[in-house]
């Protein structure tokens, strides 16, 4: 099975955010709010102290999505015996480009330490640095073909942002 999940380095990138893509916690909500479109981002001014979670913008983040205890369980209790983990939209896509490839990095390698724990359980796709330069970019895969529990990466549609049948891709792909 596929599934997506986010490591706590990208949590916290996503919590330290003041523009969208974001994570927020709100008084009262059990679980922080995943913002990442632009209307729910508008929504976040007109927040009341007295509102109540189902009036809240975006989508909880349960701790479905970053505890491997539970990603474990719910393995656990639908009779899944291998899941292959990855980061869902938008990916690494609104990095900038100087900090894209030590992110994707730091989210790599807390994907493969989980899979770590979890060994013959667990497997991932990784995250590329799409907005770092291109010598970063494959400097990422040749990091990326050393995790022992890497299956492949994941993309966007974009690409490098005009595509993936972007010519400047080919190196990627190769």
């Amino acid at each position: 099975i596929h599934t997506h999940m986010y490591p706590p380095a990208y949590v916290q990138l996503l919590e330290s955010r003041k523009s969208i893509p974001l994570i927020r916690r709100f008084a009262g909500a059990k679980d922080p709010r995943y913002i990442i479109l632009p209307a729910e981002a508008e929504a976040l001014d007109k927040i009341s102290e007295d509102a109540s979670a189902s009036t809240l913008p975006g989508r909880p983040v349960t701790s479905h999505y970053s505890s491997l205890g539970q990603k474990l369980h719910f393995m656990d209790t639908h009779k899944i015996d291998i899941s292959v983990i990855s980061l869902a939209n938008p990916w690494l896509d609104f990095v900038p480009s100087e900090e894209a490839g030590e992110t994707a990095k730091s989210v790599n390698q807390e994907f493969s330490k989980m899979c770590a724990e979890a060994p013959g359980r667990l497997y991932f796709f990784a995250t590329l640095p799409l907005t770092a330069p291109p010598e970063t970019l494959l400097a990422s895969i040749g990091h990326i073909k050393g995790l022992k529990y890497c299956r492949g990466v994941i993309l966007g549609t974009s690409g490098l942002g005009k595509g993936l049948d972007d010519p400047a891709l080919v190196p990627v792909f190769r």
